[in-house]
């Protein structure tokens, strides 16, 4: 397969949005030319009122504006916007869907979680070198939902999308600064609920833990003290049950401010990132697995190689 014209893929979900501009080449590999990320907060107060806020709204589409600042610098093929469970689930979707097209001509599309887990596990595991004949098991901790999806190689045979993310989590318990050990075992009861119904054994020993998205790679980011952020280096990197249990401790031990000073801890996730941090501890210890490894990659990443997966 010959190199493609580059293309623009947004992901949009209910904590922040990606950009990820790149062309795809032989050999199914993909050559990034551009990667942003921004926090939105789209989602968050939507487990309350069912609707997208106006000022979250507002500020998504600012962010927005500003990738599409970023695409006119590159001669794309195209534009995809790709949505999540934010807009899977509030009533006023349709309405702020239309705003995106009357402002920049982009159609959205909302994936089912079913798709969104597809395409974030052949994102996550193609950062690993031979990866077709191996087992894996991502786990995408996003802000609406949490995606647990086993397969081997670029072959998917099992995918799980649970109503539960970092935004949901922490407003359930109204974004408390710092977690009590009664809140920590509420949040594992609820967390409990979910995970019962998956198959955890099936994780055995010989499956390749992947974590992806904005928690796992910021605690990648933290435990490297990366001043400023490397996808490269945050790739295959290994985190222990211990280091997420002790990096939590020490977060949540610390006031908004002071983890703002946190190395490698993004501003805007300062109030979220121990939630994420207690479903990626709580899944590990769950699952009997004590070590887990990183890719910065996901949805969009995996869409643009997906893509070439329907061409062959």
């Amino acid at each position: 397969m010959k190199k493609t014209a580059p293309v623009a893929v947004i992901d949009l979900g209910t904590h922040s949005a990606l950009l990820l501009i790149a062309e795809l080449q032989e050999n199914n590999r993909l050559h990034v030319l551009k990667e942003d990320f921004r926090i939105t907060r789209l989602g968050a107060g939507i487990g309350k009122s069912d609707e997208l806020l106006p000022e979250n709204q507002a500020y998504a589409l600012t962010q927005l504006k500003t990738f599409q600042n970023e695409i006119k610098e590159f001669a794309v093929d195209r534009t995809v916007v790709l949505a999540t469970e934010a807009l899977r689930q509030a009533s006023n979707a349709n309405a702020f869907l239309q705003r995106i097209q009357d402002a920049f001509g982009w159609q959205v599309t909302v994936l089912s979680p079913q798709e969104e887990a597809q395409l974030t596990y052949l994102g996550a595991v193609s950062v690993f070198d031979d990866f077709a004949s191996k087992p894996f098991t991502v786990v995408d901790v996003g802000g609406g939902s949490t995606e647990i999806t086993m397969g081997k190689g670029k072959s998917i045979k099992n995918i799980r999308s649970l109503p539960v993310g970092v935004v949901r989590l922490a407003e359930k318990l109204n974004y408390k600064e710092k977690i009590i050990p009664r809140d920590i075992a509420g949040i594992q009861e609820f967390l409990d609920a979910w995970f019962d119904e998956y198959e955890l054994k099936k994780l055995t020993e010989d499956t390749i833990l992947v974590g992806t998205g904005g928690t796992i790679t910021t605690a990648a980011a933290i435990k490297q003290k990366m001043e400023v952020y490397d996808a490269e280096t945050i790739d295959k990197t290994s985190l222990t049950l211990d280091e997420l249990l002790m990096m939590f401790e020490d977060l949540n031990a610390k006031s908004l401010q002071e983890r703002r000073a946190v190395p490698g801890l993004e501003a805007g996730r300062e109030d979220v990132i121990i939630y994420g941090l207690i479903i990626y501890i709580h899944f590990l210890q769950r699952a009997g697995i004590w070590r887990i490894k990183v890719s910065s990659r996901g949805l969009r990443h995996g869409y643009l190689l997906g893509e070439d997966l329907n061409q062959k």
